[in-house]
């Protein structure tokens, strides 16, 4: 999902908390058996990266950390420096 126009990444966790809420009040609703989740890497251009292949990366990454943190979770890229 790209949201243009938020001004930071603690904009961009506030729609990921919304759309998690969102997931989860729909399985309230779902037949029994029946699971839909999803997990969300955030990363903010131009902050997190210079272009869209080193951006897409980046969110690649963030997502890949949200899966490992366990499902139905958010995690902001963050920059190693070293």
């Amino acid at each position: 999902m790209i949201v243009p126009g938020l001004p930071s990444a603690g904009y961009a966790t506030r729609t990921a908390e919304a759309i998690l809420d969102a997931f989860n009040d729909t399985g309230a609703n779902l037949p029994a058996g029946v699971t839909i989740g999803t997990s969300i890497g955030i990363v903010v251009f131009p902050n997190d990266a210079p272009d869209r292949e080193t951006l897409l990366s980046h969110a690649d990454a963030a997502l890949y950390e949200a899966k490992m943190q366990g499902r139905g979770l958010y995690c902001v890229f963050e920059q190693v420096h070293g």
